[in-house]
């Protein structure tokens, strides 16, 4: 998975407000999830930004992009958890971060590590309404991926590949998006057709690594499309550094919406015309 494009890169990001080392210590839970009909050792990590509660509400699920892992993502995954008040659950694929040295990544496993916290989640007691799949950038794959296949409450797509293939190289008939289109891993367009749930899609408009038209396209092709975050300026991993504001305003409206979705849902039925 790190050969699909070397040029995609996502450094750490450093919102705020982010917990004292305290309270990190006190949220923090640091785990490993075996995935579906997996070997006997192929795990893979995950960690919670938030521990469970006796009643669980909403849930992130987060994916992150390349060239980083969990452990330098958990600033940003503790200030998502502060600023949503929600539980975040993030996974670290197979062949990152304590696993770089003694496993290889691919596609496959990436979306397998994604399904494993997603059947994780539903173990802790959410319901699949309750659960939010996040990717970012190559992250995006996987939870296109689990979401066409499982339903959940919500998803979210930051500076999104629409494929694999053409973060590398020109549309066009000849080209090779169209010529071995039948063999691209990371179909995001195909998949995103299938995603019964609302998707909303963060983008930065002069995103050179990852064109923002990938965003527009798998925005266009969404069943039920949140309306998009396009970020005037913003390129492929400043988005939360330099917009940080607006960035969890926007993501805090769409959470707060499937919030009162699920809660709606949850409330008692009123039946009207009197007792039959």
């Amino acid at each position: 998975m790190h050969s699909l494009n070397n040029n995609t890169s996502t450094p750490t990001p450093t919102p705020t407000p982010v917990p004292s080392a305290r309270e990190q210590r006190e949220r923090c839970c640091v785990f490993y999830l075996r995935p579906p009909a997996a070997a006997a050792d192929e795990h893979i990590g995950a960690a919670t930004a938030s521990k469970p509660s006796s009643a669980p509400g909403l849930v992130v699920i987060f994916a992150h992009g390349n060239a980083t892992d969990c452990g330098a993502m958990m600033p940003f995954y503790y200030a998502c958890a502060a600023s949503l008040e929600v539980a975040v659950l993030a996974v670290e694929y197979v062949g990152y971060g304590a696993y770089q040295e003694e496993s290889t990544p691919s596609a496959r496993s990436a979306f397998r590590s994604v399904e494993a916290a997603y059947q994780h989640a539903l173990r802790l007691g959410h319901t699949p309404d309750q659960i939010i799949l996040y990717g970012q950038s190559i992250g995006s794959a996987p939870v296109c991926a689990v979401a066409a296949a499982n339903p959940v409450g919500g998803v979210v797509l930051h500076s999104p590949i629409a494929t694999g293939l053409r973060t590398m190289t020109d549309n066009g008939p000849c080209s090779p998006v169209c010529m071995f289109a039948c063999l691209e891993p990371f179909n995001n367009l195909r998949a995103i057709k299938r995603i019964e749930s609302v998707v909303f899609i963060i983008h930065g408009t002069e995103d050179e690594e990852v064109p923002c038209s990938h965003g527009e396209m798998l925005h266009a092709a969404a069943q039920a499309p949140h309306p998009p975050y396009w970020v005037e300026g913003a390129g492929h991993s400043d988005i939360v550094e330099n917009h940080s504001d607006e960035y969890f305003r926007q993501l805090r409206f769409f959470v707060d919406g499937r919030r009162d979705l699920e809660a709606a849902d949850a409330a008692p039925q009123k039946i009207s015309g009197g007792v039959r």
